[in-house]
């Protein structure tokens, strides 16, 4: 929906009807306008989004952004039970100014400005936000499936740069340069130091069985033409013990984040992609810029049109592979029969046989939308008015028997010209021209 902003007041918590903002100066710290600005349209979404993929921040615990924090573009979902405070804008931070915020309470401190809350609870009491409706719960998290990790470490030392290819490795720590040949890499660990960078030069997906620790001023990147969506780092650990993802202060992510356990970004780290965890923290003067975004959160989300293939849904991408060969399938087309898939392909079977084998209703047909179609019966009319026309399905034939009777006194029935007056002068009764067997065509 289209929303025009004015200025208002917001005092704690408001009426889920009204469209309302709170007081702040008419421009932002940094530069950007001001929610409340002119009368700037935005696009607030009328409901909230069902599916993943337009999610920056998609937590099933609880979202915080913390002072001067920016998530720009996208929406934010926290699923945090009533009586916890599911989203924290910190002050002067500014989130999703065009999307949707959603949590059971939302809580924007000192001039935090936000787009449409979905909440239950709102407390704003110094801050802005455009529109607010009733609570709906966001989608739930992509699965993190298992991760089967190899035995042999990889330790990428200060200064050295090390490429590897994709595979099964234990505890990767690296204080100097890892870089991705692409595919799929399984880490036991995944440890950068100050400065540490993994850099991904084609589409690569890093699955860690339990924990991501990165220092300040670590980089973890995805290939220059790929952006975000080039990278997907999976953290599976059970929880923030033994699991989860902290990037210290100044560090950069460009990557698809998804982890069982909580992500804890620090302060003044730059991410472009979306983050998908139990707990998201972003740390204060932290900018998330989403891209790309999510693809699924279950089979069913990528059910294609292609019956040849298992829709499979993978740490938040689509995934199609061939079912298997002899798997019954259709091609469409109604004049074959057991097509089959083959590859991934729907094979066509064996032409369909309409034929009925009976000659007196006419030859069958098909039509590949329809399948059989009933063919046209022969005429059997001879045009002879004398004659008895038949069609016998036993001899595949058309016959024209003479009819005598049908012929007035004196005459006999010619099967070629109909009735003539009998040259037997017999008045019938002899051969004459009826007494001809029947044409048979």
């Amino acid at each position: 929906m289209k929303v025009k902003l004015t200025k208002g007041l917001v005092v704690s918590v408001v009426s889920a009807s009204s469209l309302m903002l709170g007081c702040a100066s008419e421009e932002s710290s940094n530069g950007d306008m001001d929610v409340a600005s002119g009368v700037s349209e935005l696009s607030i979404p009328a409901t909230v989004p069902s599916t993943v993929t337009p999610y920056a921040i998609l937590a099933s615990g609880r979202v915080e952004v913390r002072d001067r924090g920016r998530v720009n573009g996208g929406h934010i979902g926290a699923s945090a039970p009533l009586g916890t405070d599911a989203v924290t804008l910190g002050s002067d931070s500014r989130v999703v100014i065009d999307g949707a915020t959603v949590g059971r309470r939302v809580v924007l401190r000192d001039r935090a400005q936000a787009g449409g809350l979905f909440a239950t609870q709102v407390s704003a009491q110094f801050a802005k936000y455009v529109s607010r409706a009733a609570f709906s719960a966001p989608p739930v998290s992509p699965p993190v499936g298992t991760v089967t990790p190899g035995t042999a470490s990889i330790v990428a030392n200060s200064g050295q740069t090390l490429t590897r290819a994709a595979g099964n490795y234990g505890a990767v720590t690296i204080n100097g340069t890892l870089r991705l040949s692409g595919g799929l890499y399984q880490f036991q660990s995944l440890t950068l130091g100050p400065d540490g960078a993994l850099l991904a030069d084609a589409d690569s997906e890093v699955r860690v069985a339990t924990r991501t620790t990165a220092a300040d001023r670590a980089r973890i990147l995805g290939p220059t033409s790929g952006g975000a969506s080039g990278l997907r780092l999976v953290i599976a650990g059970a929880n923030d013990a033994n699991g989860g993802l902290t990037l210290g202060n100044d560090g950069r992510l460009t990557a698809l984040v998804l982890s069982t356990a909580s992500v804890r970004l620090g302060d003044r780290v730059s991410v472009s992609g979306a983050i998908a965890a139990s707990n998201v923290s972003l740390g204060n003067d932290s900018t998330l810029n989403y891209a790309a975004g999510f693809e699924c959160n279950s089979d069913a989300a990528c059910a294609d049109t292609n019956p040849c293939t298992n829709d499979v849904c993978s740490a938040g991408r689509c995934a199609h592979p061939a079912a298997a060969n002899g798997t019954s399938c259709t091609d469409s087309n109604a004049c074959t029969s057991g097509d089959a898939c083959q590859a991934g392909l729907c094979a066509s079977g064996a032409p369909l046989s309409c034929d009925d084998g009976l000659f007196c209703n006419g030859t069958e047909s098909c039509n590949p939308s329809s399948g059989c179609v009933a063919g046209s019966a022969p005429s059997v009319d001879d045009d002879v008015s004398c004659t008895v026309d038949a069609c016998d399905d036993a001899s595949d034939d058309i016959s024209h028997t003479p009819n005598n009777g049908a012929c007035g006194t004196g005459e006999v029935c010619d099967a070629s010209s109909g009735c003539i007056e009998d040259p037997s002068g017999l008045g019938g009764s002899g051969p004459g021209l009826g007494g001809a067997g029947p044409i048979i065509e």
